[in-house]
């Protein structure tokens, strides 16, 4: 069985990527923006998205880059462990990509 690693113990590891995974959150999130913007050109007026497609969009739109930016990367895997996709870092830290609310809060309803 596998340790969990505290904040601190975790950090370390995190340091090589950080940056990394911040432009690749943002970035998925700015491709949203657009297409919502795009799509919002349409005849008929604005679409209105629900919550669980608009997380669904940014959370593909965000593993896109994910796979685009660390796939090729030294001691980290990208890919679907077990139907959830994520990154494992050195063999020894897993970043899932969880969907968040607008309090960042994260809820575990089946979305699809």
């Amino acid at each position: 069985m596998r340790e969990i690693l505290r904040l601190k113990e975790s950090q370390p590891i995190l340091q090589s990527v950080h940056k990394d995974l911040l432009h690749v959150i943002q970035s998925g999130f700015i491709d949203w923006l657009k297409l919502r913007e795009y799509s919002n050109s349409f005849d008929g007026g604005p679409v209105n998205y629900k919550p669980r497609t608009k997380a669904g969009m940014i959370h593909d739109l965000i593993e896109k880059y994910v796979r685009t930016q660390f796939s090729d990367q030294e001691g980290i895997v990208v890919d679907d462990f077990n139907g959830v996709f994520g990154m494992v870092l050195q063999d020894s830290l897993f970043i899932r990509f969880k969907k968040m609310d607008s309090t960042y809060s994260v809820r575990s309803l089946y979305t699809n």
